[in-house]
């Protein structure tokens, strides 16, 4: 009892084309043929390129011209381009946290970065800009509550003539000795703040 090759060796590579082989399923099955594409022909003949065997499993050559093949490796290379991208998309970006705000300051001589992201510090600190180069520094929580200080902030009348001006806090836990961050003349920055004061019910 002779079995059938699951396939059947190429014959030729000509100029012409290239010679593959394609399964074909088994009596009342689909089959491939021609791939649906119009560069692919069957040779004449239905000429099965495998030995005789049984009827459910075997295969013949197509014939597939040069300008077919290439939308075919194209459609091949996208497709595992495509896996390697679902792949690396579980990774996180990021680590939990925040970064501690830094208010904007005029350096001189700017430091090497430590780091280009978080997974190049260790434990749980994260790759943040510092006041002249980048580091590695503990993170902050953002969920929780922002520090208040007692007091109420100055009335500003007066307008900034810079353009864009840089703040120099962000809410009061970026001040010292209980000053508050209240908006000044040009951007946000930590001042004494202003006492609430009763007037007498005439």
């Amino acid at each position: 009892m002779s079995l059938a090759r699951p396939w059947a060796p190429a014959t030729n590579i000509l100029s012409s084309g290239v010679t593959v082989l394609l399964p074909i399923s088994g009596l009342g099955q689909s089959r491939w043929e021609g791939l649906g594409t119009s560069g692919v022909t069957t040779p004449s003949g239905g000429g099965i390129k495998g030995e005789p065997g049984p009827s459910h499993h075997s295969t013949r050559a197509v014939t597939m011209k040069p300008g077919s093949v290439i939308p075919l490796m194209m459609l091949l290379a996208l497709e595992i381009l495509t896996t390697w991208t679902v792949e690396g998309a579980s990774k996180e970006k990021a680590k939990h946290g925040a970064c501690p705000f830094t208010p904007r300051v005029m350096c001189l001589v700017f430091e090497p970065p430590q780091c280009q992201s978080d997974w190049d510090c260790p434990k749980e600190q994260k790759c943040c800009r510092e006041y002249c180069g980048i580091k590695c520094v503990d993170p902050v929580d953002p969920s929780k509550p922002v520090k208040v200080n007692p007091g109420k902030c100055p009335l500003v009348t007066d307008q900034c003539k810079r353009p864009n001006p840089t703040d120099k806090c962000l809410n009061d836990s970026h001040c010292l000795n209980s000053l508050k961050c209240c908006k000044g003349v040009c951007g946000n920055s930590c001042v004494k703040p202003v006492k609430d004061v009763f007037l007498p019910v005439q």
